[in-house]
């Protein structure tokens, strides 16, 4: 067997996608992992050229890193989309080096990943990450994620809109030390009780939260105890709700009855306008299918809160 013989039947078996092309682009030889996007016959493909194979949006980029191959031994391509045997576009990870000057493969050898899976699971990562931002703006709230048998508090968006701290990760006695001190005992006991909760259960508290700054905000606290099939409570999620504001607000309208009639007067255009648009975002939260369970329980939370919210706001008008 020759050296170009012997090469060709090593990479044959490889899990990676393995091609070589002529200089001008066009299959020379296919790997049988190239099976799984362009179909049982890769005979079809020899001859043709690559970039027929790649989206039309991607083409030009490919095509300009290609042809850098005639003065660099080696490239790496930019992540491109490959169209298969199914009609669909996969996402490709791949880079080459020119041999066309060994006479044991005499052409250029594209090594690659199909690269879909990944690329689709953060792509869903983003929007989740998205829309946990969108979630924790109109509702002015921290998320929270607790795992409790290793306690790690992972604040999932909020923490540093709300209360100024750029840290993302902690664990509860961080979170416990910006407790003010008369409402700490308190708490404790009350995330005690869901721990030790069965079923799964859910609590809500307010308290004094020190932020970053050291002003200490007055918050509403939401959280939901999981369980795992032992009957065991492993984690919490929940929300750290900034209410300091919402609250002077009220004592001021309480204070100023012309400017409470003035809100109930002018609340369809003012107030109501942009809680309707959160009261909408939470519905297309809810119907979401990429939402998961446990962000659904807090999203319906969220949901009764604001129109509870919505109501009040309504009965401003009757007084």
């Amino acid at each position: 067997m020759t050296r170009k013989t012997d090469y060709l039947a090593l990479v044959n078996q490889a899990t990676d996608l393995i091609s070589v092309l002529n200089s001008e682009g066009n299959y020379l030889f296919l790997n049988e992992s190239h099976t799984a996007i362009m179909g049982s016959d890769l005979s079809l493909f020899m001859g043709k050229s690559i970039f027929n194979q790649i989206h039309p949006a991607d083409r030009a980029v490919f095509q300009a890193s290609f042809s850098l191959l005639q003065t660099q031994n080696k490239i790496q391509f930019a992540l491109f989309r490959m169209k298969s045997c199914s009609g669909n576009w996969q996402s490709i990870k791949a880079h080459a080096v020119n041999f066309s000057h060994d006479p044991g493969i005499e052409g250029i050898v594209l090594v690659s990943q199909d690269v879909t899976e990944l690329v689709t699971a953060k792509q869903q990562l983003e929007r989740a990450q998205q829309r946990d931002s969108a979630l924790a703006n109109a509702t002015g709230a921290a998320i929270f994620d607790w795992d409790i048998c290793a306690d790690k508090l992972e604040w999932v968006s909020g923490f540093y809109e709300n209360f100024g701290y750029s840290a993302t990760q902690s664990n509860s006695y961080e979170f416990y030390s910006k407790i003010d001190s008369p409402d700490r005992k308190r708490i404790w006991n009350e995330i005690e009780d869901g721990i030790g909760s069965s079923p799964v259960k859910m609590i809500s508290s307010e308290f004094r939260f020190r932020k970053a700054n050291g002003v200490l905000a007055n918050v509403d606290y939401f959280g939901i105890f999981l369980q795992n099939q032992y009957g065991k409570v492993y984690r919490a999620v929940g929300t750290l709700r900034n209410i300091s504001e919402f609250e002077s607000h009220l004592q001021k309208v309480r204070r100023k009855n012309v400017i409470m009639k003035e809100i109930a007067w002018s609340e369809s255009h003012i107030v109501r306008a942009p809680l309707l648009k959160m009261l909408n975002i939470i519905e297309l939260m809810e119907t979401n299918p990429d939402v998961q369970p446990n962000i659904k329980d807090l999203i319906k939370m969220v949901s009764q809160l604001a129109n509870e919210f919505n109501n009040n706001i309504r009965g401003l008008g009757d007084q």
